[in-house]
């Protein structure tokens, strides 16, 4: 992900399949002091703050809920449920850290350029505490972006235009900007390309430009031509073809978003180099673009 000011950074073509997070001090620098939420005020909290807890795989509690709640606001999935909530965010915050809450650990963790250990430790927790939202706005909330617009990518292409989606593949977020806007519109939980066996070959997902250049409302026929599953590109599919900038020449390199029949499979590795939506949440994306969107795809 590329910590600094959404209004300002440009996205820079050539270090897009690379971190540009060059350490946590430079997060530390860039977000002192964004966060006014109370979120962690009790006292129950203190032994995480100092260093004397750390929240893991099967640690239960209000901890474990609250934490996970901040999570699904900034647009983590923590499992739970693929049922999209009132506020726009989906998943269901329990009072139990199984595997999904590890996963989603560690895609915070890279987005704040922490090891991803996916334990809750001191750092995690100072870090989460920087961006949390306040209860009841999510990180696409206006209030929120007042005092945080430097917790997410720029969209800013270096043509001066605004790309309309930013997906992040380390971190599995998509982010959904409103259009000519660097205001955030919506945050998505992804899964996005694992590396195979030596038979199938690499299949991690491609970082680039891309462009939205079809849409399939029903993608069930070409799930059965190629994979004889019906139900395994989900409800429906959004087309990227590759995009250049000055030519404008788009080029079909066979990358997708679109749903899925393992749900489990979100905020991990696991595609054959498409990008993977909860059912629910591609359903709500395919509504909101359109084609011709410009996509960056970054690591």
């Amino acid at each position: 992900m590329q910590v600094g000011n959404s209004k300002v950074s440009v996205i820079n073509p050539e270090k897009l399949s690379s971190k540009k997070i060059e350490s946590n001090k430079f997060i530390e620098e860039k977000t002192e002091n964004i966060n006014t939420s109370d979120r962690f005020s009790s006292e129950i909290f203190s032994n995480l703050k100092n260093g004397k807890e750390i929240l893991s795989i099967g640690s239960k509690g209000e901890k474990v809920k609250e934490i996970k709640q901040t999570l699904i606001d900034l647009g983590f999935w923590t499992g739970g449920s693929i049922e999209e909530n009132e506020n726009g965010t989906y998943g269901k915050a329990t009072d139990e850290f199984d595997n999904k809450t590890a996963d989603a650990v560690k895609n915070f963790q890279d987005s704040r350029g922490l090891q991803k250990t996916g334990k809750i430790d001191s750092k995690t927790m100072e870090e989460l505490i920087k961006v949390a939202p306040a209860k009841g706005e999510t990180l696409w909330s206006p209030s929120y972006a007042k005092k945080a617009k430097n917790v997410y990518p720029s969209n800013i292409l270096p043509n001066g235009k605004k790309a309309r989606i930013v997906v992040d593949l380390s971190e599995h977020r998509l982010f959904l900007f409103k259009e000519n806007s660097t205001e955030l519109e919506k945050v998505y939980s992804i899964a996005s390309g694992k590396i195979s066996n030596g038979k199938t070959g690499e299949t991690l997902t491609p970082t680039g430009i891309r462009i939205v250049d079809n849409k399939l409302k029903d993608p069930s026929w070409l799930g059965k031509k190629l994979w004889n599953d019906e139900k395994v590109f989900g409800p429906k599919l959004i087309g990227l073809g590759k995009y250049d900038l000055n030519s404008k020449k788009i080029s079909n390199i066979g990358t997708e978003i679109h749903g899925t029949n393992n749900p489990n499979s979100i905020g991990t590795n696991a595609s054959h180099g498409c990008i993977r939506m909860l059912n629910t949440a591609i359903e709500d994306l395919y509504k909101r673009v359109k084609v011709g969107d410009i996509v960056v795809v970054q690591k």
